[in-house]
């Protein structure tokens, strides 16, 4: 069983909290966000869900949260994905986000090199088409 954390519980991440709810190799879901309203209301809507509290302009703070998540599935605004992604190296974790491309942020992607089997998935909208003017 896996257990993963949403950062941001906007559009975006209700919905997949949502979907990941129904999947059965999901155990538990943890609803991040810095409204802890939303991520609240989102849990008590999901079996697997708890809610927390995040702010997540502190590395520190995505670090603690993350700590024995399989995925992370981040929610945020670009501006948080390296902050996001260098949380996910540190829990040895997965980690998927939806807003990209960084590049035009001028940020690049961290690397793992220890073999640890975890990846950083390219953006959702790239995978999707989104950037190559498929709206």
């Amino acid at each position: 069983m896996k257990k993963i954390i949403v950062i941001g519980v906007g559009a975006q991440g209700s919905t997949i909290a949502k979907r990941m709810n129904e999947h059965p190799a999901i155990s538990e879901i943890i609803c991040a966000d810095y409204d802890s309203k939303a991520a609240q209301e989102l849990s008590n809507s999901l079996e697997k869900a708890k809610a927390l509290e995040l702010d997540a302009r502190d590395v520190n703070n995505v670090i603690r949260a993350t700590e024995g998540c399989d995925l992370i599935v981040n929610g945020l605004p670009l501006k948080y994905n390296l902050t996001v992604m260098e949380a996910a190296l540190a829990a040895n974790a997965s980690y998927v986000d939806m807003a990209g491309p960084m590049e035009s942020n001028g940020q690049g992607y961290p690397h793992r090199t220890d073999g640890s089997g975890s990846q950083i998935m390219p953006p959702c909208p790239q995978i999707f088409g989104r950037n190559q003017g498929h709206h």
